[in-house]
């Protein structure tokens, strides 16, 4: 009995007229597809950037000489994939019309958000920098989407750290009005003490922090004579004034701080390589389509060959 191996090359080598004229149609199948006619091509661009650290531009310049830290990048992914920054670029692009969607289609916001999605990529890199890539049919567009994602992307985080600090800066002076109207009350039950603070910025518009080693000595001293008498409640409440003074700094420093990053410019993206204009498609790759319609070609008409082969014979064992 002939080995299955030479019996099935046999078979093979008898149809091979029917396999190549199969493997010919799908190979000029698959050179059918990918040609222009049928897939339009598409053009790739791509921007690099890091985030920089969320720290205003006096620290930055002093201490700060790094990127944004790992929350930062993050962060920075979400804006750029937030629908505030799609909708801006689907807008100026006009996209919906670009992408041939039907303004009348009941869905049509489903279908251009999923195109949206399948040609517009913004990913972390292995390096921790963000890549925003972009394809489109037309290279111009491709290179304008992806370095205007940079920069309305900057735009957005800009704002939203300018409303963030816009509502610390309120907070903090409603804290500070608060406190400032305690200190004042406690102050009210000690005459001399009150005197000594004439003059007395409680604003702390300047912050003089000679204002504060004068006030810590005043209520020092107070301290120390409340202490030789023993009297308790004095002690608690000049304890208490002074802790509140305390507060009332700490919050004017902090709110000079939030009020300085306000008014500053906010660090933009470090751009490692802004995104240009392809000369060169980027996808369908002709040749892997090509390719793959021989191969596979080849399969199917060895496998329908030999199926065939076999059901030939199963028919005249059944016949």
């Amino acid at each position: 009995m002939e080995d299955s191996f030479i019996v099935s090359l046999k078979i093979l080598l008898n149809s091979k007229r029917f396999i190549f004229g199969f493997v010919l149609l799908g190979t000029l199948v698959g050179i059918l597809i990918s040609s222009p006619i049928v897939i339009k091509p598409k053009f790739k661009s791509e921007a690099i950037i890091y985030p920089p650290a969320n720290t205003n531009a006096k620290i930055t310049a002093e201490f700060d000489l790094r990127f944004g830290s790992e929350k930062e990048i993050d962060e920075h992914i979400q804006i750029l994939n937030s629908g505030i920054l799609e909708d801006a670029i689907i807008d100026k692009y006009n996209l919906i019309n670009h992408y041939d969607i039907d303004e009348n289609a009941v869905d049509k916001e489903n279908k251009l958000y999923k195109v949206y999605d399948k040609n517009i990529s913004i990913e972390k890199t292995k390096f921790n920098s963000i890549s925003i890539s972009v394809l489109d049919e037309d290279p111009k567009i491709a290179a304008n989407i992806a370095n205007d994602l940079v920069k309305i992307g900057d735009e957005v985080k800009a704002v939203i750290i300018k409303k963030n600090l816009g509502a610390t800066i309120d907070q903090i002076s409603t804290q500070f009005l608060e406190k400032k109207k305690i200190f004042e009350k406690i102050l009210a039950e000690f005459p001399l003490i009150k005197d000594s603070f004439k003059g007395f910025d409680l604003n702390f518009d300047e912050y003089n922090s000679v204002e504060k080693l004068q006030a810590d000595i005043i209520i020092k001293n107070s301290l120390d004579e409340a202490f030789e008498k023993k009297d308790e409640t004095k002690i608690e409440r000049l304890n208490s004034l002074q802790n509140v003074f305390n507060e009332m700094y700490d919050l004017k420093k902090t709110l000079k701080i939030a009020n300085f990053n306000f008014n500053s410019k906010i660090n933009g993206s470090y751009i490692i390589s802004p995104a240009k204009v392809a000369d060169k498609k980027s996808s369908p790759v002709r040749w892997i389509i090509v390719v793959s319609s021989f191969i596979s070609s080849i399969l199917i008409s060895v496998s329908v060959v030999l199926f065939l082969e076999k059901w030939k014979k199963i028919k005249q064992v059944l016949s």
